[in-house]
């Protein structure tokens, strides 16, 4: 009885408390809110050497194109079409709070997100046009019906021809794309499954 006595006013204090201020006054709310992602990554070019990427400009060439990179991200465009030969790669890793924007030789722009990589060829040839992916990607992918984009992510292929979507692919989670415009097309093995804008 004696006991109930202290706690039950305390209880009820707490309470009253809670009920006026809400589990987390607006200061608090203020401070927990998240920070937009940094524009910040890595690009690995094809010999090997790295350059951390910032909103710095500056451009140089890998192979036949030009690669610049400006406050608008990191685009490729055509230096010399008569080069030809091996299939050049460049990778980009994005770290933790970071997110960059990068724009393909065939005009594809993707929102990398953070804690991400994505490799991709300096200029794309043949048949289609591929990509790999972990982490996290926005893709507005240019339409070229006669090569198809592809997205290369787990067990998965995403296959687009000209198409918006969001593919998210971390490690220890569940696979997921959602689908702004256009149709993708999940592939794994022979399993197919197409997706309509809004799955």
């Amino acid at each position: 009885a004696a006991a109930a006595v202290i706690v039950l006013p305390l209880l009820v204090s707490f309470l009253l408390q809670i009920k006026q201020e809400g589990i987390f006054p607006e200061e608090r709310m203020r401070e927990i809110s998240l920070l937009p992602g940094k524009s910040l990554a890595t690009l690995t070019l094809s010999d090997g050497s790295s350059r951390v990427l910032s909103l710095e400009n500056f451009d140089l060439i890998d192979g036949s194109k030009r690669i610049v990179n400006d406050p608008d991200g990191l685009s490729y465009q055509v230096e010399d079409t008569s080069i030809c030969g091996e299939i050049a790669y460049n990778e980009i890793t994005v770290p933790r709070g970071g997110e960059y924007k990068v724009t393909l030789d065939d005009g594809t722009r993707i929102w990398v997100n953070s804690e991400s990589y994505i490799r991709f060829p300096v200029a794309f040839s043949g048949d289609k046009r591929q990509v790999e992916l972990r982490g996290e990607a926005y893709f507005e992918v240019a339409k070229n019906v006669a090569k198809p984009f592809i997205v290369k992510i787990s067990d998965y292929d995403i296959r687009v021809t000209g198409t918006q979507f969001n593919v998210r692919s971390y490690p220890g989670e569940r696979v997921a794309t959602t689908l702004v415009e256009g149709s993708v097309q999940l592939e794994r093995g022979k399993e197919v499954q197409k997706m309509f804008p809004g799955q």
